[in-house]
């Protein structure tokens, strides 16, 4: 019974969210000279009804738990290639910073 309700309660919120939005497209779609009052009144006024209509939302008040959020992270084919990447980048910086004429200078002195 209560999920009747509940069903019936959102799809009473949906349609009073799709009005909102429909005089909101109306009044934003007119030239200012076709408006009627302030437009800094009406937008207040439609703010007002759309607060009204969180507070009444259902969706809204309840907690949803991410279950996504628990998986296991699985790692990608870029971080493969990342550390296979740094390993082969060590080993040229170790061979590039030997240097062969410093070493023929050391055997020299």
């Amino acid at each position: 019974m209560k999920i009747t309700d509940t069903i019936e309660a959102e799809s009473e919120t949906s349609k009073l969210y799709y009005n909102l939005s429909i005089d909101l497209h109306k009044l934003l779609n007119l030239d200012q000279s076709n408006r009627t009052g302030e437009l800094r009144q009406l937008l207040d006024a439609f703010f007002t009804r759309y607060i009204d209509l969180v507070e009444k939302s259902n969706l809204l008040n309840q907690s949803y738990p991410d279950k996504l959020n628990k998986l296991p992270k699985q790692r990608g084919i870029f971080s493969k290639l990342k550390s296979h990447k740094s390993t082969s980048s060590q080993s040229e910086n170790s061979s590039l910073s030997r240097n062969p004429i410093s070493d023929d200078i050391e055997r020299v002195i």
